[in-house]
């Protein structure tokens, strides 16, 4: 553990230097096991994913200053009402505070997850569309099982995928499609699918 990730519940601070610490510990685990991954090391994979899951304080700081300082939907609640809260008072800070806090203390994977918040937004076509808003708590852990299982999904992902890929973007796939296309004995046909209710 770096030196710089608090140990104790009450010198958390989500100050840039703490997440970079954080970062920069979580990374190098990461490699550790994307390296264990590329060389099939079963062994290693899973002390590695086990460390990032269970062990590492660095990685629960990350996934909660994602989730509730990074993330624009940090201010709505899931089925148990917790939400940040907006504005700079000293009220609105002590709250905050200890949602984080309380977060941190609660942040196990083992954890039963909540039954999940429906909503429904407007479609432009007039059509509702379903949302299931999920509590802050299971946004950390599910941040922190991606921490810990993404170098494995993104050994095996196929390098022609670019959606929700870290690193990957819009852009990058319309450079790859413009590469594909441009030459003149590339194909001329383009499918665009899109399966009806997927997410419902």
């Amino acid at each position: 553990m770096p030196k710089a990730v608090p140990q104790t519940k009450t010198d958390i601070s989500y100050s840039r230097s703490t997440i970079k610490e954080c970062e920069k510990y979580v990374r190098s685990m990461q490699k550790k096991l994307d390296k264990a991954v590329a060389n099939n090391d079963k062994k290693k994979i899973r002390r590695f994913t086990y460390l990032l899951l269970n062990r590492s304080r660095a990685v629960r700081i990350l996934a909660i200053h994602r989730v509730t300082i990074q993330n624009e939907g940090k201010h709505t609640p899931g089925v148990d009402g917790i939400r940040i809260k907006r504005g700079n008072s000293a009220v609105v800070k002590a709250h905050n505070s200890k949602v984080r806090e309380s977060l941190l203390m609660e942040a196990h994977i083992t954890r039963k997850p909540s039954p999940i918040r429906r909503s429904y937004i407007r479609k432009p076509d007039g059509k509702l569309r379903p949302l299931g808003i999920i509590t802050l708590q299971d946004r950390v852990i599910h941040d922190m099982v991606r921490m810990a299982i993404e170098p494995i999904t993104e050994f095996y992902a196929n390098d022609s995928s670019y959606g929700f890929r870290p690193k990957r973007s819009c852009h990058d796939a319309i450079e790859h499609l413009f590469n594909k296309l441009s030459k003149r004995t590339s194909k001329r046909w383009i499918i665009e699918g899109d399966i009806q209710g997927c997410f419902d």
